[in-house]
């Protein structure tokens, strides 16, 4: 039987997903797209709202989490999806959606100072996954949230930050990969989060930038493309290969920024290059938001599967 004590941290990364989605949707199909992106929310609220409830009520399981190599790149995840629902709040009420965005950052702040502490400073380089770009990059998250608020100078500054880290991450990372070789099987789908932080790095500055510089938009875009290739391949490989774990929600929320990012950059590219090319990558991202949404619908499924099942008394990831 399901308990509270037993539900897995790492479905809030599946409700971040679900809720990134949701804009894509909103984006590209007005009308019905703000319909879904409601019902997406809803879902979103119900999968997140027991993994703060564990929290709250185990914080003992907390600390256990902050030291675990794969836990803790799942619990950054609840603040991103925080301040997703900030940028929602704003729309009716900007005081609110500060103080739950101010709320949002400094508890990522918080899990950031943990895990540079527990498993950067501590770990060895072959500990080193893809997963790591979470609490590091993820904090970017909020530049998009933070576009309807204004505080442009903190925003910049948030983005820097993110996008330093991001690239010191990453060569860390390719160093290790270089050394050691591939990860383990079980941590394989932590691999499609390469999409993650240059998609949260391109829409974050298209969203607070009023001129873009087209250098640094187009090698974004770039990131964004090659490395959004790379995860949708080894996505549905992984879901072909694999039998589905907790860890599957490493799949989603990539993907779903992605879109997001992609979308935005067609918007730029319409009015900076071409209509011609706005219109190839506004295709581009339809067809993604097609796939990442099948992706992230099998995950779901998934997931329900596993709650009503025993599998989380075998497992409290």
């Amino acid at each position: 039987m399901l308990t509270l004590k037993r539900y897995p941290v790492s479905i809030s990364g599946l409700a971040l997903a679900l809720a990134s989605i949701g804009s894509s949707w909103e984006l590209m199909l007005r009308g019905i797209g703000s319909f879904i992106h409601v019902i997406l929310l809803v879902i979103s609220l119900a999968l997140s709202l027991p993994v703060w409830a564990k929290i709250l009520m185990y914080p003992k399981q907390l600390q256990d989490a902050i030291k675990d190599p794969v836990m803790v790149t799942a619990l950054p995840t609840l603040t991103m999806l925080g301040m997703l629902y900030s940028d929602i709040v704003a729309y009716s009420n900007i005081t609110l959606a500060t103080l739950v965005l101010s709320i949002m950052l400094i508890l990522h702040l918080i899990l950031l100072i943990n895990f540079i502490y527990y498993h950067i400073i501590k770990s060895n380089l072959e500990d080193y996954t893809p997963a790591w770009f979470i609490p590091t990059v993820g904090g970017g998250l909020a530049c998009s949230a933070m576009a309807p608020m204004g505080y442009a100078e903190v925003s910049y500054t948030i983005l820097c930050v993110a996008s330093i880290l991001f690239f010191v991450v990453l060569l860390a990372i390719l160093l290790r990969f270089f050394i050691y070789g591939k990860v383990g099987h079980y941590k394989s789908p932590t691999l499609v989060v390469f999409a993650a932080p240059a998609s949260i790095c391109l829409s974050g500055y298209l969203s607070i930038s009023n001129h873009p510089s087209t250098i640094i938009t187009l090698f974004l875009a770039s990131l964004v493309l090659l490395l959004v290739l790379f995860s949708y391949m080894l996505a549905f490989f992984i879901i072909l290969k694999n039998k589905f774990s907790p860890l599957f929600s490493c799949l989603t929320f990539p993907l779903a920024m992605s879109t997001f990012a992609i979308h935005k950059f067609s918007q730029w590219a319409n009015q900076q290059i071409s209509a011609a090319w706005g219109d190839v990558f506004s295709i581009m991202s339809g067809v993604q938001l097609v796939a990442s949404s099948a992706v992230i619908a099998y995950v779901l499924w998934g997931y329900c599967y596993y709650l009503l099942s025993d599998a989380p008394q075998k497992s409290e990831l």
